[in-house]
């Protein structure tokens, strides 16, 4: 994969299960087009997930948009953590399950 391309490992904490968050962050990544990855809820009630683009304005968009989520929701911390790009990886998903 190109050396611009950039993927982060995000966690979300606070109130984000049960409240469409998930739902969100998907609708996000495809709203801003170029992010492709994976939402997931966590057995300790958190959101995690990873993030990738070539397009370092969208990845700032996408983490900005982890920190506001949706009505419902109550955001305490995003973590994110830097990690290497995945080749082939086409579109933004949410995995089922508790992870």
């Amino acid at each position: 994969m190109e050396s611009g391309v950039r993927r982060i490992r995000y966690e979300v904490t606070g109130y984000v299960q049960a409240v469409g968050y998930r739902r969100y962050v998907e609708k996000l990544a495809k709203d801003i087009g170029d992010i492709t990855g994976f939402a997931c809820n966590t057995v300790y009630g958190s959101v995690r997930g990873e993030a990738q683009t070539e397009f370092p304005d969208a990845l700032n968009r996408f983490v900005e948009g982890l920190r506001v989520g949706t009505e419902q929701s109550k955001i305490e911390n995003v973590e994110i953590n830097n990690m290497p790009a995945l080749p082939n990886e086409t579109e933004f998903t949410i995995k089922k399950g508790v992870f």
